[in-house]
């Protein structure tokens, strides 16, 4: 496994409603309300009429404020063209200087422009597939030297082999070490950029260690060639290029590139635009590139854009710097293609629901929750009926051992009493799991816990049965093979939530309870 109710008062409201600005304040009443209606090119809707499920939103609002999901800066979803969802929360601003990258302490709003950090490297890609709409550039088989002659003495006969799809997809081949060195560190090829007296030059410099074509390896270099290339073509700066063709069409009026240097735009991070910005950017790409009837960007761009090129498993790739991803949910799949940057910055489009969903916030330091908030929250959220196929996980991660779940002893304890009993669910990924305390006090439990296999052949299906200890704050904890998991209660609702951990990896299980059944599992039936 990898790393990665209260009932609703509904008000009617037209503003936009927030969290209180005051850190580590719990709020218990934050109701979600319709969108505001601005002058901005968005139409706003609601839940309800789109077909969307409130209350587990509700709930998601309710944690996000609590910190029970810490960093989280806004939440919007756009659903059939209309913006719907819209939730703000107070949190810090990006300082790449500042301990843990914790900047001014304030409460973000519609009018406050966020750090997107790589989703800039989407916009990035879009302003390129617009310079070969606009014939700036030919196609993407153009050899990349062919656009830096000043530099040829850099080039060598596998370097002449590298092509600008090569450098959309990050399969270059060029040493880079940004994902093996912390970006706090200036030996990070990445920081090296801001220092070195010419960027290209570094880049291009680099050692050639993979054929062009057969290497994945994230390399914003790439992204800043791509960018370089824009403005030689056109003879634009980046910035101003992606003015004129890009955010004037789409009414975007507040933004803030990073520079280089005076004459080199940082064309792979830290880009800030407003999410409702954001989000106009993920509907042009589920829209075939039309904004208000206004073809911005072709589909047949956005289409190569979103294919993916480089398959990291049956279901994860990355095309022309943009990541591919089918969400499995119980029975259902839902492919999607998603801007993703440090921090938790997500444009995540849905095109088999006609949505969009835009996440930002400020999780540099730790591990963002939006792949939980996702899997949790947002897409159960557009099927009111959904509910996990017991059968479907019984079969897929099987305990072959019958058992017999004992009443509590410590009866007088409720927790206790809530955590005993069957639970059924699907882990990151949509991993089938089954966990079973047969008997537990105040002090350990027996369990039985199985698992299905992972969809990228990382391990098989298989199970366990053990001792768990449970601590004072009722939380259950067993390992095995080097594996750590650990089970709480959910506050919210009746579902116990599991945090597997093996090394770095790192896993968020969910996990319902069998109601209604036998409590006797024989594996015979």
């Amino acid at each position: 496994m990898r790393k990665y109710i209260f009932p609703i008062i509904f008000f009617i409201l037209i503003i936009v409603i927030y969290c209180s600005d005051e850190k580590n304040t719990s709020i218990h009443n934050t109701v979600i309300s319709k969108p505001t209606q601005t002058d901005d090119g968005w139409e706003v809707g609601n839940l309800s009429s789109s077909g969307i499920d409130s209350t587990k939103l509700q709930i998601l609002v309710n944690k996000i404020c609590e910190d029970s999901y810490q960093n989280i800066h806004s939440v919007l979803i756009v659903k059939d063209g209309k913006l719907v969802l819209e939730h703000y929360f107070p949190g810090y601003t990006f300082n790449y200087e500042a301990k843990d990258f914790k900047g001014e302490y304030t409460q973000f709003n519609s009018t406050t422009i966020h750090n997107m950090a790589s989703v800039t490297k989407s916009i990035t890609s879009i302003l390129f597939g617009i310079a070969l709409d606009q014939g700036f550039i030919d196609n993407v088989d153009e050899t990349l030297f062919n656009f830096f002659p000043q530099y040829a003495s850099l080039n060598n006969s596998l370097k002449s082999q590298i092509t600008l799809q090569h450098l959309l997809t990050m399969t270059s081949g060029l040493q880079w070490n940004e994902q093996d060195i912390f970006y706090g560190e200036t030996v990070n090829d990445i920081i090296q950029l801001f220092l070195v007296p010419d960027p290209i030059r570094y880049i291009l410099s680099k050692q050639i260690i993979h054929q062009p074509g057969s290497n994945f390896y994230y390399n914003g270099g790439n992204t800043n060639l791509l960018g370089e290339i824009i403005q030689k073509t056109s003879g634009i700066r980046l910035d101003e290029f992606a003015q004129k063709y890009l955010f004037d069409p789409l009414g975007i009026k507040q933004h803030k590139w990073i520079y280089i240097n005076p004459d080199v735009v940082y064309a792979s991070g830290d880009l800030k635009l407003r999410p409702r910005d954001m989000a106009k950017i993920g509907y042009l790409m589920l829209n075939n590139g039309v904004w208000q009837s206004k073809q911005i960007v072709s589909p047949e761009w956005i289409a190569k854009s979103t294919s993916p090129y480089v398959r990291f498993n049956t279901d994860e790739g990355y095309g022309y710097q943009w990541w591919t991803r089918t969400y499995k949910l119980g029975n259902v799949s839902y492919p999607s293609f998603a801007a993703s940057g440090w921090g938790g910055q997500n444009i995540i489009i849905l095109p088999e629901l006609n949505a969009v969903v835009l996440l930002t916030g400020g999780n540099y330091a730790a591990p963002a929750p939006n792949n939980e908030i996702m899997y949790r929250y947002i897409l159960p959220s557009f099927d009111v009926n959904f509910n996990y196929n017991f059968e479907k996980i019984k079969s897929e991660a099987p305990i072959a051992e019958t058992f017999q779940i004992i009443t509590p002893s410590d009866a007088l304890n409720s927790s206790i009493t809530k955590l005993s009993g069957h639970w059924f669910g699907r882990g990151d990924f949509s991993i089938a799991d089954q966990l079973v305390i047969e008997n537990i006090d105040s002090t350990e439990a027996s369990v039985l816990y199985s698992w299905g296999d992972h969809p990228a052949g990382f391990f098989k299906r298989g199970w366990i049965k053990t001792t768990a200890a449970v601590d004072s704050t009722f939380k259950l904890k067993f390992s095995f093979d080097s594996a750590s998991l650990t089970f709480e209660l959910d506050k919210y609702e009746d579902v116990l939530v599991g945090h597997y951990k093996k090394g770095d990896a790192l896993s968020t299980l969910i996990m319902n309870r069998l109601e209604n059944k036998t409590n006797i599992y024989d594996r015979k039936r």
